[in-house]
């Protein structure tokens, strides 16, 4: 049996080994982590990483950038609920907040202020603290070429298409086919791209 299967089997010392790496407290890596982190994320990175950003990074879940992709200033990117995969030629823009699992394809543009959260917390038992009963965990997939506005909401398990753009401001909590753009909260498809006629026409 591997050593992290291993773990995983044994809940005391999935928990021992888990308060090691992470501050329960604090909710995030310890400093040696994330030290350990840099020193091989800065080195082996293929895209840029501005050093504002706050890595949330554990070795039990990857975390990959792909080439020439960007993580603009002050952003959060935490993979302890799930792995978080970033395409090449992406950008995550300013104070985003990407929270694992979720998958970003090749050349999508995450503009302001964007939050991305591939889990919820189980809510089912009244009488146990909210924090006590784990959360559910759903990958959220942004195809390729796809455009997420400012201040946007993606929720645990929703899929956007390739060539999407998603209004600012809009909360996903469904799917959103390919050539589609979406707006609102919750957002609602209002075009969809015609390659008849090619044009953005109304979707109803």
């Amino acid at each position: 049996m591997a050593i992290k299967e291993y773990i995983l089997s044994n809940p005391q010392l999935k928990r021992t080994v888990y308060n090691l790496i992470v501050s329960p407290m604090k909710a995030r890596p310890r400093w040696y982590i994330r030290v350990l982190n840099y020193l091989y994320f800065f080195t082996k990175r293929k895209g840029y990483v501005y050093r504002s950003t706050r890595l949330d990074i554990v070795p039990f879940n990857s975390f990959s950038l792909g080439k020439k992709s960007v993580i603009e200033s002050w952003s959060v990117i935490n993979n302890q609920n799930g792995s978080v995969t970033i395409g090449h030629g992406s950008r995550v823009g300013l104070r985003n907040t990407i929270m694992g699992p979720c998958s970003i394809g090749n050349d999508c543009q995450l503009a302001q202020n964007v939050v991305v959260v591939g889990f919820e917390h189980i809510i089912d038992n009244p009488d146990k603290p909210v924090t006590e009963q784990g959360e559910e965990k759903k990958t959220i997939v942004i195809d390729d070429n796809t455009i997420i506005g400012a201040n946007s909401v993606l929720l645990n398990g929703t899929h956007i298409g390739k060539h999407c753009f998603i209004g600012a401001g809009s909360i996903v909590t469904k799917d959103v086919p390919d050539y589609c753009i979406a707006v609102g909260n919750p957002a609602r498809i209002i075009k969809r791209y015609n390659f008849t006629t090619n044009k953005w026409e109304s979707f109803k």
